[in-house]
């Protein structure tokens, strides 16, 4: 057991080898961790919140994105720590994010009833998605990245093309 941040934790996940994982925190950090050693190998910091949602960009492990009750979401490379990309204009907090299999696009879903598909590569809104009446909580996209869907407190389920929202 790893006594891991100050703050009760919100999230985990592993990278695809499961050599090492990521913790997520009420202290407005993610941490990056050595699974056999139990070493702390990184502390992500840069959210003026909660950092709620963390996902790697399996299956290449390169990449990190963090989400935030900030906002925001940023994205971190997992060698240096280093911030890429804060990704702005959700406007309430973003509670799950994920990475498409190809690593090409974040997507975002927040409170404020939008999910919101990022381009990793320059940091710019590709497409938001509107049309759930209450907060979007899960999303996901298909293996071929043409698809996504988003669970919402409204009681649905909406699947959407990547394309074109």
């Amino acid at each position: 057991v790893l006594r891991a941040h100050i703050l009760p934790l919100t999230n985990v996940a592993f990278n695809k080898s499961g050599s090492c994982f990521i913790t997520g925190s009420y202290d407005r950090t993610c941490k990056l961790w050595d699974t056999a050693t139990g070493e702390e190998l990184r502390s992500l910091e840069g959210h003026r919140n909660v950092v709620y949602a963390i996902a790697f960009n399996n299956p290449y492990g390169d990449k990190i994105a963090t989400g935030s009750f900030d906002k925001t979401c940023k994205l971190w490379s997992v060698d240096t720590g280093k911030c890429y990309y804060t990704f702005r204009g959700h406007t309430a907090e973003i509670v799950c994010l994920s990475f498409n299999l190809q690593s090409t696009l974040v997507a975002t879903g927040s409170m404020d009833t939008t999910a919101r598909l990022w381009d990793i590569q320059n940091g710019e809104e590709v497409v938001r998605l509107t049309g759930h009446s209450a907060e979007i909580i899960a999303l996901s996209f298909n293996t071929t990245g043409d698809k996504i869907i988003t669970g919402s407190f409204d009681h649905t389920v909406a699947v959407w093309d990547v394309s074109t929202g």
